[in-house]
């Protein structure tokens, strides 16, 4: 501080008052932002907790909860394997799987067999439809922080 004081010919004190007012004066860096990916996790939590107080079976909806695991795991570059993600759905397995067969014609997903073990597949969100669903999950998240 007294180096400071020196350079600029003023006490210490005044030194002190004028770096204050500097930072004071300076622009708050912006708050951080939780990422699309992260969000997405949050809210799949959020919605399974719901559906435990609730009951799945008023409130389920299997084809948007894969969507938030897919954008999740997209948000860390990883491929979800089929039945992980049905189980996570919370949907009997043949009702999550009708409704993994639909998002993949919808153009939602892309299924491919697992680069090490043939007798499994992994899914990923598809780039074309990627930025539509990270684009509303987005909106959810900035409606939830205003």
């Amino acid at each position: 501080m007294s180096q400071v004081a020196r350079d600029n010919d003023c006490s210490t004190g005044s030194a002190i008052a004028r770096i204050e007012a500097a930072l004071s004066d300076s622009p708050s860096p912006p708050p951080s932002r939780t990422s699309v990916g992260e969000f997405a996790g949050r809210l799949r939590t959020l919605r399974g907790r719901r559906n435990q107080i609730l009951g799945a079976n008023l409130m389920r909806d299997p084809a948007w909860d894969m969507l938030l695991d897919l954008v999740a795991a997209h948000g860390q570059e990883q491929d979800l394997c089929v039945t992980a993600l049905c189980l996570g759905s919370g949907a009997p397995m043949t009702t999550a799987l009708r409704q993994l067969d639909r998002l993949e014609q919808l153009g939602f997903l892309i299924r491919r067999p697992h680069p090490h073990d043939r007798r499994r597949s992994v899914v990923s969100l598809a780039p074309s439809h990627a930025p539509k669903v990270e684009a509303l999950i987005a909106m959810f998240r900035d409606l939830s922080q205003n």
